[in-house]
């Protein structure tokens, strides 16, 4: 739930600047302004893969809430990272499929985009910056001592 909550934290971190000036740009009637909006949104939304790969290896926060960071990761995944995009993409066009069965199947061809996306931007970032390799120590679970 903690690190749910610490992803979303950061999905609307990087999201809000879009929604405000969008939502902004609507209120006053600015175009530009919306223009604006869906141009923050979707850089948001790019960035995102920037910091989920390297933040489920090491549960570290900061990981989440730096969008520069983020962002430069992205730039250095290369045309890795944008194949990754189409695959994702391609299997969200995919699960809609899963309406066809009483809206149901929906269910798991959903579960199934996700872990698509999520294995193909962790495929790119763990490869672009040597994840695998890196020494990275998970925290010890706790030992119960029953003595």
């Amino acid at each position: 739930m903690r690190h749910g909550l610490i992803t979303l934290a950061g999905m609307i971190e990087y999201h809000l600047p879009g929604m405000i000036c969008g939502a902004l740009g609507l209120k006053w009637g600015m175009p530009w302004l919306q223009g604006v909006g869906i141009i923050l949104w979707i850089m948001a939304t790019l960035a995102v893969p920037g910091y989920m790969s390297h933040y489920c290896y090491t549960l570290n926060p900061r990981e989440v809430f730096d969008p520069f960071r983020a962002m430069r990761r992205v730039i250095e995944g290369g045309s890795a990272y944008w194949h990754a995009w189409l695959i994702a993409l391609a299997a969200l066009a995919l699960s809609f499929t899963g309406l066809a069965v009483f809206g149901l199947g929906f269910l798991i061809t959903s579960v199934w985009f996700w872990q698509v996306a999520g294995f193909s931007f962790a495929t790119v970032f763990t490869q672009a910056h040597h994840l695998n390799a890196m020494s990275y120590k998970a925290p010890r679970p706790a030992v119960i001592d029953r003595t």
